[in-house]
């Protein structure tokens, strides 16, 4: 990662002539932020050590200053797993979700995904211990649940019944917009869709495509389902993701790569992909 003013962000692993325990790091501009055996998070359980980070979940904002990680902590494995920001710990395996109003703890393992937008907001995905309820959290409030309403989806409501994770993605923009992805309860050739601002299905699987480009829907092209945290929206509206897709008879045709103007910068947006 590089910041607006040229400093490069990493996660680094086995550090040479450092004590074992105490090797793992994040690293900005050559300063740690974060180290193995030596920075206790705040707002934890304990007061526990970090232990190690996963190196495919570091983000950092463009200024510099708003990072966050996932890692485990130095305990006991029903509590270790956490995601930080700024090193103080916002979710953790074991511990509600703060301000979620929830009353099961987040599951062992039930922290699924992270992101943090270029101005620093920042989103976990996850579920709950005993229920094992889904759920999209951002800046200390849960955006989506299972059950929740899917806004713009004709009275569907969220569901892991065909998708146990319920979720597959979340994904927001340095304006406070974002996007959601995940499965209701409508009918399966239609349930997995992606929510701008919890408002607006942008797209949903079943939509036809418009694969040559031509501004007409006649190529026997369809959305089949769509990646697992495989999308970007842009501060300029786009929104860009991948997705397999189908014929109309239900035969796999591939993988594309697709982009849509968003009724952020489209306001007579109609579904058209390409």
């Amino acid at each position: 990662m590089i910041t607006a003013s040229g400093l490069t962000g990493y996660s680094a692993d086995q550090i040479q002539n450092v004590p074992v325990g105490q090797d793992d790091a994040l690293v900005l501009g050559g300063v740690a932020l974060s180290q193995s055996g030596v920075t206790i998070p705040t707002a934890q359980i304990g007061t526990e050590s970090m232990e190690n980070f996963d190196i495919d979940d570091f983000w950092m904002a463009s200024d510099g200053v708003y990072w966050m990680a996932q890692g485990d902590l130095s305990g006991a494995t029903a509590t270790d797993g956490v995601v930080i920001v700024r090193n103080a710990v916002v979710v953790q395996e074991g511990a509600i979700l703060p301000g979620s109003g929830f009353a099961e703890a987040v599951n062992l393992n039930g922290i699924v995904g992270t992101h943090m937008t270029a101005s620093g907001r920042w989103f976990v995905r996850g579920n709950n211990a005993v229920t094992t309820d889904d759920w999209v959290y951002s800046n200390g409030t849960v955006l989506a649940k299972l059950g929740d309403f899917v806004a713009g989806a004709a009275g569907e409501t969220w569901s892991d019944s065909e998708f146990g994770p319920c979720f597959f993605l979340h994904v927001g923009d340095s304006q406070g917009n974002y996007v959601i992805g995940g499965v209701s309860d409508g009918p399966s050739v239609s349930n997995g869709q992606l929510v701008l601002n919890k408002s607006f299905v942008i797209a949903r699987e079943g939509d036809p495509i418009d694969l040559d480009g031509d501004g007409q829907f006649d190529d026997d092209a369809y959305f089949s389902f769509f990646g697992n945290d495989d999308g970007v929206l842009t501060d300029g509206g786009d929104f860009y993701f991948t997705a397999n897709f189908k014929n109309a008879v239900g035969t796999a045709l591939g993988q594309g790569f697709f982009v849509v103007a968003t009724p952020l910068v489209d306001p007579l947006f109609s579904n058209g992909f390409e």
